[in-house]
């Protein structure tokens, strides 16, 4: 693998349309193909082709406000993708269908965005965690007819933020954080979880990911205090290793991937420049900057192939492959 990143914009050069800041962006597989999704401003979903760039259907419209998150996953064989917006709602979409429809989950939250949402299984059970302004982080069971989400432990008494879902050898775990600056890690097979806090940043955490080094779980975090930060999971007391220098702007995004046998991590935020680890040797890859700054990142790898894509600012989804 080498350490070239080449940039081009998702999809071409960008329409005269104004659909406003791409807040997230997940790949998932469609009909054999790997697919792009992006949430926008405008409070609509896009399905993209992600080898040749090409809209794969109509917008995915339900949302009334901003898209913040969506992850991708299978539910029943069935492609689908899960929404969380600035509108209080988290929607449920079937994307095998001709014209997907977003079911609503549960009611409106009245209190404030739902910021982020991943998707996991859970005793063999497909399952949606969400992350809330009004302080809840909530699982829902998305094989019952009329999912409710059920919140775990205690409310908090300021917003989270972020949330990302990974396994733990036989255990399915969530991590969350947010404007209480705190790193969580969460059991979701116990029959009542209950946080464990693992550090702290110095200011709202915007974006989280799970990963393996070495086959241990480890979390990555991204920052409003400029840093990017690396949990081990698998020790009593994480201590989080930053890596790099602290920025003086907001790290927004954070994504790792794995090739091979290694373990690489990236980060991204209003600075617009993409940065890039290997976990194992702490070698940075060379930045790459985006035409303006990023909200959120995703990777898909193939082999030693690996795409590293960014929803940005300015409205465009930005594609580097390494």
């Amino acid at each position: 693998m080498n350490d070239t990143l080449t940039g081009e914009p998702l999809g071409g050069p960008l329409s005269d349309d104004d659909h406003g800041a791409v807040w997230t962006v997940k790949t998932g597989t469609l009909d054999g193909r790997t697919v792009v999704v992006t949430g926008r401003q405008d409070g609509v979903l896009q399905v993209w082709d992600l080898a040749t760039g090409a809209v794969r259907g109509r917008p995915l419209a339900g949302h009334t406000k901003a898209v913040y998150s969506v992850s991708v996953g299978s539910l029943n064989g069935r492609a689908t993708a899960v929404s969380g917006s600035v509108d209080g709602t988290l929607r449920l979409w079937d994307l095998t269908a001709g014209r997907p429809a977003g079911q609503q989950l549960g009611g409106s939250q009245s209190s404030g965005s739902i910021n982020g949402v991943a998707l996991g299984t859970l005793a063999g059970r497909t399952v949606a965690v969400s992350a809330g302004d009004d302080g809840t982080v909530r699982l829902w069971d998305l094989t019952v007819a009329d999912p409710s989400g059920r919140p775990l432990g205690e409310r908090l008494s300021t917003a989270v933020k972020a949330v990302a879902v990974g396994d733990m050898g036989d255990r399915t775990i969530a991590v969350t954080g947010g404007d209480d600056h705190a790193v969580r890690l969460w059991d979701l097979s116990a029959d009542h979880p209950v946080a464990r806090t693992l550090g702290d940043h110095d200011g709202t955490i915007w974006s989280l990911a799970v990963g393996t080094l070495d086959d241990r779980p480890f979390a990555l975090s991204a920052g409003d205090d400029g840093t990017t930060r690396v949990w081990n999971l698998t020790v009593p007391e994480p201590v989080g290793r930053t890596l790099g220098p602290q920025l003086d702007t907001a790290v927004k995004a954070v994504a790792v991937a794995k090739l091979g046998s290694r373990s690489v991590a990236f980060s991204g935020g209003d600075d617009g420049v993409l940065r890039g680890w290997d976990l194992a040797t702490g070698h940075p890859y060379e930045t790459r900057t985006a035409p303006s700054g990023i909200e959120a990142l995703t990777t898909h790898a193939v082999g030693d192939r690996l795409t590293v894509l960014a929803g940005l600012w300015s409205g465009a989804t930005w594609k580097w492959t390494l």
